[in-house]
């Protein structure tokens, strides 16, 4: 028994290690509010209409959900010549919608609305991982820090990206969950849908785990996943009617099993790129391919509620995974919400009476 929890208290030392490692070699943050934007060259045109001060910098997904806080309802549709596949990006209304209105839908406060709406989020996912130690009996001050040094989380934080909203809820839809306040689990749960699409896998793994782990009823458990799924499916009706379809297919990023890791793996090498890139391409996928038969193997042994997030998140994002990243910062956005709740998990399993399925706390 002491040896399996040594084991594992080990593995989340080195994976804290790696995170911290990885953000400090990649750098989180330049220095300038205005330059976390990504600016490209795509949206620098209705930047400058508000701001001139705004530079091309590094250009990313950020710079889109910029141009998206100018019309996050798309009400008059100016932001959409900016937008680079509207039906796809505006199903992360959530993030830019609260940008506008803590600006009061003042353009050259978006920025800076943008930028500390993701900081109070990141902050958010530590006390949530704080308060998930306490109501797991698990170590508040490793799991909070090993959260807010996620290096998706830290990277997405100073890149105004959707990734720590989206995060920050789903970790407190998770920890209601848990507390038996599962109406409130389910409201943080939908507004994380509002984020980012992907979390919606989140309380699909909740309530079926509920059913068969927690003797959460059928009807109950079916109830609760409809309204976790209910805005998020109204928001992309509206959006059908309101934009012309893109033809993208979610259910085109998935594939044979690990043939998206080990095709990425492989263009990792051959696309023209610089060594630094590579190795920290390489890195993500390394830790995902070591991550997906932990939490897969250990979760037939010692099911738990966060192993099941877990395992739901690699079986997805992982194993059946179509998409080839040829940046580390794709890898590490998809493998954020693997990462975090293999965390959890971690820990969980290295706590001395995980040795069955705990359904009560």
């Amino acid at each position: 028994m002491t040896s399996r929890i040594s084991t594992y208290w080990a593995v989340a030392f080195v994976f804290i290690a790696f995170n911290i490692w990885h953000s400090a070699v990649r750098g989180v943050w330049n220095g300038s509010i205005k330059d976390s934007l990504t600016m490209s060259s795509n949206v620098i045109e209705l930047a400058h209409s508000v701001d001139t001060d705004i530079r091309i910098r590094k250009p990313y997904d950020g710079a889109f959900l910029y141009a998206m806080t100018f019309d996050p309802l798309i009400i008059t549709g100016k932001a959409l010549p900016y937008v680079d596949v509207p039906d796809y990006r505006y199903k992360r209304m959530l993030y830019p919608l609260l940008a506008n209105l803590t600006a009061f839908n003042q353009p050259k406060l978006f920025p800076y609305s943008l930028f500390f709406i993701n900081v109070i989020a990141w902050i958010l996912c530590a006390i949530a991982g704080w308060r998930i130690a306490i109501n797991e009996n698990l170590p508040r001050f490793a799991l909070a820090f090993g959260l807010l040094s996620l290096t998706g989380l830290t990277f997405a934080t100073f890149r105004t990206l959707a990734e720590p909203l989206a995060l920050a809820l789903v970790l407190w839809g998770g920890y209601f969950w848990r507390k038996e306040s599962k109406k409130t689990a389910v409201v943080f749960f939908a507004l994380a849908g509002l984020a980012r699409e992907n979390t919606l896998l989140v309380p699909i793994a909740a309530t079926t785990f509920g059913i068969f782990k927690e003797g959460l009823s059928w009807r109950k458990g079916a109830v609760y996943l409809v309204m976790s799924l209910l805005p998020f499916a109204i928001w992309a009706t509206y959006l059908s009617h309101r934009l012309p379809s893109e033809g993208y297919v979610y259910f085109s990023r998935l594939g044979f099993p690990l043939m998206g890791l080990i095709a990425e793996g492989r263009q990792i090498f051959v696309f023209s790129t610089t060594s630094t890139e590579k190795i920290r391409s390489l890195s993500i996928l390394i830790s995902v391919l070591a991550i997906t038969p932990i939490v897969l193997f250990n979760f037939i042994r010692f099911p738990t509620f966060w192993g099941a997030l877990a395992a739901t998140e690699v079986l997805f994002c992982s194993v059946l995974r179509g998409d080839i990243w040829l940046y580390h910062a794709g890898s590490a956005r998809i493998a954020l919400h693997i990462m975090a709740f293999f965390l959890i998990y971690l820990m969980e399993l290295g706590r001395p009476d995980t040795t069955r399925d705990r359904t009560n706390h």
